[in-house]
């Protein structure tokens, strides 16, 4: 599974600390190896973890994002090769889709391209998790990262872009109402869904300063990227076969094992552990996220009880069921259950 460099988790963290949070505060409510020697990487749930519970102790993740420059800035220094491929394209329509490229090297993306005309986008986040189907943080701070791309890119040209933003959530954070009054867009409370409209006439002009000896480095740099973040056959195979397992009522009550979906593969057990780890993951690794998301879709049905979705997940007791999610989410199922 492609991992997420710890920089970007610390740089969560680091706002939690401005905001007046010690580093004890920050292990205990938020990331317990903070501070810790020698982690590098973590996985994009544990990275959406992070997010998820500093948005829950009310930290403004967003403060951190001063202005356009800044921002981009920011990307600069964190993804050198991969910015410059963002900011070097040929057009702002292509400058956008490089972006949103680099979202989707993980298998959730947030931020999706739904809608491409002659002069206007459309933008749709989608909740990597479901704990963040109700995050400000993360559709706002890729929509403002898209913005401050879009006055790049229009830069000298004395056009300006009519952006809209439709943002959804549930309960919303405190400091949502003096952000988004701050912003200089056209943004529309409807909470049912969070969608990014950039329209413009110059959306697939030629940039005026694109480099074309920069953008085959940068172009380089994005391929490495993708072909590093997409999963392997196998993993996808191995996810749908548990999905298959969990989903199907015939299973109820039932465990998968390495040795069932080696038998469904007509592989051996061994020869399955040897190959997911030659790629990067787990047959634990990947059960535990199937189990994860199914719990966590079942525990969007009103009428199923614990003790069904305990069951029905193969744990041995309701209070198995509840250690487990909480380790996934930080958070018990049934408080899961009453944030949707």
């Amino acid at each position: 599974m492609q991992q997420i460099p710890i920089k970007f988790a610390l740089g969560v963290l680091h706002q939690a600390s401005q905001a007046g949070l010690s580093q004890q505060d920050i292990r205990r409510e938020i990331y317990p190896e903070y501070g810790m020697p020698g982690v590098e990487a973590v996985s994009p749930d544990a990275f959406y973890g992070v997010i998820h519970r500093a948005e829950q102790v009310g930290v403004n993740i967003l403060a951190a994002y001063h202005n356009a420059a800044s921002l981009l800035q920011g990307m600069m220094s964190l993804m050198p090769l991969q910015t410059l491929a963002e900011l070097n394209a040929g057009s702002l329509l292509s400058g956008l889709k490089a972006n949103l490229a680099k979202d989707g090297m993980t298998a959730n993306s947030p931020l999706q391209l739904r809608r491409v005309t002659e002069q206007e986008v459309e933008i749709e986040y989608q909740a990597p998790i479901p704990q963040l189907q109700n995050s400000l943080f993360i559709p706002m701070g890729g929509f403002l990262i898209l913005k401050s791309m879009v006055e790049y890119y229009l830069q000298g040209t004395g056009e300006q872009a009519d952006i809209r933003l439709d943002l959804s959530g549930g309960k919303a954070p405190a400091y949502e109402r003096d952000l988004l009054d701050r912003l200089a867009l056209d943004c529309r409370l409807k909470r049912t869904h969070s969608v990014m409209y950039i329209r413009t006439p110059l959306l697939q002009t030629p940039f005026r300063y694109f480099n074309p000896d920069l953008a085959t480095l940068g172009c380089r740099a994005s391929a490495e990227v993708l072909a590093a973040g997409k999963p392997s056959t196998l993993i996808v195979q191995v996810q749908t076969l548990l999905k298959q397992f969990y989903g199907s009522a015939e299973r109820f009550g039932d465990r998968c094992e390495l040795d069932d979906v080696a038998r469904r593969l007509e592989i051996p057990a061994w020869t399955l552990k040897r190959r997911l780890a030659a790629a990067g993951s787990s047959f634990l690794e990947l059960h535990q996220q199937v189990l994860f998301e199914r719990a966590c879709e079942l525990l969007q049905e009103p009428g199923v009880s614990l003790d069904v979705i305990s069951n029905q997940l193969g744990f041995a007791s309701q209070s198995s069921l509840t250690r487990f999610f909480k380790q996934c989410a930080g958070v018990s199922p049934l408080k899961f259950r009453r944030q949707l």
